[in-house]
């Protein structure tokens, strides 16, 4: 579950929650003198768009500035409540360690050969450039434009090239950063990557090929990927139909197969329940295969 700031509920433009991130616009008008306590359960990216604000993490101050950004981990933290002559705002986003494990696992052979050690951290600043200034107005174009979930593509693709910039100009904190953040998960992280990158037919596998019992695994599972295997399991299959429904010419019935759901008809009814429609009025509207050709 996201747990969000209420500051940021009452403040902020309207968040968009999904399962595995959030984002949304954070504009301040006004100083207060108090110091502001957050807590979320997810990590964060903080853009700053104007202005500047300083968060105090274990004694420490941390000032960001307008087209920078700051990485922080899950945990409670200070802001202050002040703004400069100019307005405050920021693009924030809070993801899960399961979205960040499932860029490790994309690009596990580059994040080895950087081979970065140092201590472990909370934070670390993004520096202002043009890159990141390019996708500070992306995602403002994203939240002005969140009439649906058809941008959710975009948006996990503008979170992707997030982190490979952090990797490939920051990766001598960026590699240890991230480090530190898996050192804190119940699952050691290359069984972890394991789970990500082989296909299972259920969680009895998942838990044989951590070697625990299917209880055990289900309570680490869950508290590393914020939802259960099981759920974990069938978002993975609805996201490769999705996949073949659109660009493939297979039957709804292989498609089933292939996707290791146990019947068409339950296949049919969740999926229908999932997009509100069925995988052949879906499949009909999304892939050239089956458009009416002109």
């Amino acid at each position: 579950m996201l747990l969000l700031p209420d500051n940021l509920i009452k403040i902020a433009s309207k968040p968009y929650l999904f399962k595995h991130f959030a984002f949304a616009e954070y504009v301040q008008n006004q100083s207060h003198n108090e110091n502001i306590q957050v807590y979320t359960n997810m990590h964060s990216l903080i853009l700053v768009q104007s202005g500047h604000k300083v968060i105090n993490i274990k004694d420490k101050e941390v000032k960001i500035g307008k087209d920078c950004g700051l990485f922080i981990k899950s945990g409670l933290y200070r802001l202050s409540n002040i703004v400069d002559e100019d307005n405050y705002s920021a693009i924030l986003l809070f993801f899960d360690n399961s979205l960040l494990l499932e860029f490790i696992a994309k690009n596990q052979e580059r994040l080895e050969a950087l081979n970065k050690t140092s201590k472990d951290c909370d934070v670390f600043k993004i520096q202002s450039s043009s890159i990141l200034l390019s996708i500070i107005e992306d995602f403002k174009k994203y939240i002005q434009k969140m009439d649906n979930y058809n941008m959710l593509p975009l948006i996990n693709h503008k979170l992707e090239e997030l982190f490979l910039y952090l990797m490939l100009d920051y990766g001598d904190v960026f590699v240890p950063f991230i480090n530190s953040i898996l050192k804190e998960t119940k699952l050691p992280i290359n069984l972890a990557l394991s789970l990500i990158n082989n296909d299972f037919a259920n969680v009895s596998d998942m838990a044989l090929c951590a070697k625990f019992d299917n209880s055990t695994f289900s309570k680490k599972f869950k508290s590393v990927f914020g939802v259960s295997p099981k759920k974990w399991l069938d978002e993975r299959r609805f996201m490769k139909a999705d996949f073949l429904l659109k660009s493939s010419d297979k039957s709804i019935y292989e498609i089933c197969l292939e996707c290791g759901f146990s019947s068409p008809s339950w296949f049919i009814e969740r999926f229908k329940k999932k997009y509100n429609q069925t995988p052949k009025q879906y499949q009909k509207s999304k892939n050239l295969y089956f458009l009416p050709q002109k």
